[in-house]
């Protein structure tokens, strides 16, 4: 009861010592702020708005040029590009320069 009715503003003055310091407290945060309270206002307002943008921002992620590098080569090698070039041809494929080879006939069986 005495909770709202300090809340509410109404009178302290038959009220105990440590009520009335509580309600004095609230009556006085009540009222409209002074010229000497409010200076600065406009300035902690400004960096209250820098601080939260600055601390809600998209981070961008910054990656070092060694894990750049590890991540080229690994690329490079597992895309089967590689950085030399075999000098002879593969002998894995029939020479087919002189066209397709020629099949020996059979023997007839006897």
């Amino acid at each position: 009861m005495i909770a709202e009715r300090l809340l509410r503003g109404g009178s302290i003055d038959d009220l105990s010592e440590a009520s009335q310091r509580l309600g004095q407290l609230l009556a006085d945060a009540r009222r409209p702020g002074t010229h000497t309270e409010l200076a600065g206002s406009a300035a902690a307002a400004a960096a209250f708005v820098a601080g939260h943008h600055a601390a809600n921002s998209p981070r961008r992620r910054v990656r070092s040029m060694g894990v750049s590098a590890f991540l080229v080569l690994t690329l490079a090698a597992t895309t089967g590009t590689g950085a030399e070039t075999p000098e002879t041809p593969s002998n894995d494929l029939p020479d087919q320069s002189n066209g397709p080879p020629q099949v020996p006939p059979r023997q007839a069986e006897a």
